[in-house]
């Protein structure tokens, strides 16, 4: 049986924005140097200041350009607030310093940020529909604004003191939050390298952030995901463990360890830490996942035990799909059938839907309706390989031969990863039809790609391939 367990994935849905234009952004800024800055800080203060004004400019700007689209894809972005704009911005643009000064008594600097209005606005969009992403960006950006916050007070606390002892714990104090800054601006530079899949320099500099702040979970979490992309599991493990350890309510830091642990076919972890991030936070998602790892062990009644609460959390599609996979699995194809029909109510233009239904109809041999599905699947999907091939198979079991060849050739043209028993089984339509010259010429194309049942055929038949 070909079937396909579903996962959840995120779809981005990407507006469409009449004009290409770049848009450049310039500002200035000057820091009034504190008892307790040095030119490292002043900068660092400076920086985060300029880059403050330029984004929040932008963030205006870019807030203006979806208030203009009005078409209903658009309908999460427009949901976005003015500060998650920014957050997401930050992440996602580069600032090019201009000029900068230092005199001692203040730190002079000027930056521009130069945008490609239609790319930054589909990144936007991408990125508003990962929840947890935006959510990373959006406590970057809080680090920063609560560090300029302790650091003006440690500023009003020094100028207040007269112990001496108290103004170098203060000053200690103060460096160590412009270093939470600095870090912020090594991890927006992350994220962008990222963007570009620029991965390499986008490890060091999540790994300069983490030297300045060695608690950023986030960043951490940033270059476990890097690592993951890379197919690196080992050192994906490694920092979404430290992760875990540095925040013990990181959800997406357990999930992912489920997700490694999957990629690396070990299936009783990825179980382990889908739990775990199901018992921070229920959701229809972690039950799926932990269904479809249970599925891939064979252990079929647990898959459906949980595919049946992702359900019942939120009915949909994915977890319908493979409950009625499972069922499939066990032959019982009349309860397969019910779950498919219920899948297909939430998703009515899934084509794998529509072949697995219409398979679980030609398995109880109910030949008309699984043609109806399987004609419904190749409307949804004209290059859906398999269909044909049990398009082929239907025909040939109804005695509909010329029919049958049909849908087997446009399975092999398709270059279908099955297509070796479609020449096998085309040959064997052919023979029934008895053309036994093309019967023997696809038997042994069979044969010559592999297949046991075409070899043995025509070794019986003392015909060499």
């Amino acid at each position: 049986m070909f079937k396909q367990i579903c996962i959840l994935f995120l779809l981005f849905l990407i507006p469409n924005f009449v004009l290409a234009q770049e848009k450049t952004f310039i500002r200035e800024y000057t820091h009034q140097v504190g008892d307790a800055d040095s030119k490292i800080t002043s900068r660092s203060i400076a920086l985060n200041q300029v880059k403050k004004i330029l984004l929040e400019e932008i963030g205006v700007y870019i807030e203006s350009t979806f208030e203009m689209e009005t078409t209903e894809t658009n309908k999460e972005i427009k949901e976005l607030t003015k500060n998650q704009i920014v957050s997401i911005t930050a992440g996602i643009t580069e600032t090019k310093i201009l000029d900068e000064r230092w005199n001692g008594i203040e730190f002079f600097i000027k930056a521009e940020i130069t945008l490609d209005i239609d790319e930054v606005n589909k990144k936007i969009s991408q990125i508003a529909k990962d929840r947890n992403k935006t959510r990373r960006l959006e406590e970057a950006n809080e680090r920063s604004e609560q560090a300029i916050l302790e650091l003006n007070k440690i500023q009003k606390k020094l100028k207040e003191t007269i112990s001496e002892k108290e103004r170098l714990k203060l000053q200690l104090e103060y460096a160590n939050k412009s270093d939470i800054l600095s870090a912020s601006d090594w991890f927006q530079k992350g994220n962008n390298a990222d963007e570009l899949k620029e991965y390499d320099n986008a490890i060091l500099y999540y790994q300069k952030a983490i030297e300045l702040n060695s608690d950023f979970a986030a960043a951490y979490f940033n270059i476990a995901l890097v690592y993951h992309e890379k197919g690196n599991y080992d050192n994906s493990i490694k920092y979404y463990l430290k992760t875990t350890q540095l925040d013990s309510s990181f959800i997406s830091a357990f999930y992912n360890l489920g997700l490694v642990f999957d990629d690396k076919g070990d299936y009783e972890k990825a179980i382990k830490y889908y739990k775990m991030a199901l018992r921070i936070c229920p959701s229809d998602e972690y039950y799926n996942m932990i269904g479809v790892a249970y599925q891939k062990l064979n252990n079929i009644d647990e898959a459906i035990n949980y595919y049946n609460k992702s359900i019942k959390f939120t009915p949909n599609h994915i977890a319908y799909t493979n409950l009625a996979n499972c069922y499939d699995d066990k032959g019982s194809h009349k309860e397969a059938i019910v779950y498919y029909k219920r899948a297909l109510e939430l998703n009515h233009e899934s084509e794998i839907i529509s072949h697995n239904l219409g398979f679980s109809y030609y398995e109880r041999k109910e030949y008309l309706k699984a043609n109806k599905w399987f004609q419904n699947t190749i409307k949804l999907n004209p290059s859906y390989a398999i269909t044909y091939h049990y398009l082929g198979d239907l025909n040939s079991k109804t005695g509909n031969y010329l029919e049958a060849i049909k849908y087997y050739k446009r399975a092999i043209e398709l270059n279908y990863d099955e297509y070796v028993i479609s020449y096998y089984n085309m040959g064997l339509a052919y023979q029934k039809l008895g053309d036994i010259d093309n019967a023997v010429r696809y038997i042994k194309k069979a044969a010559q790609l592999g297949l046991n049942e075409a070899q043995n055929l025509l070794l019986k038949s003392n015909i060499s391939y």
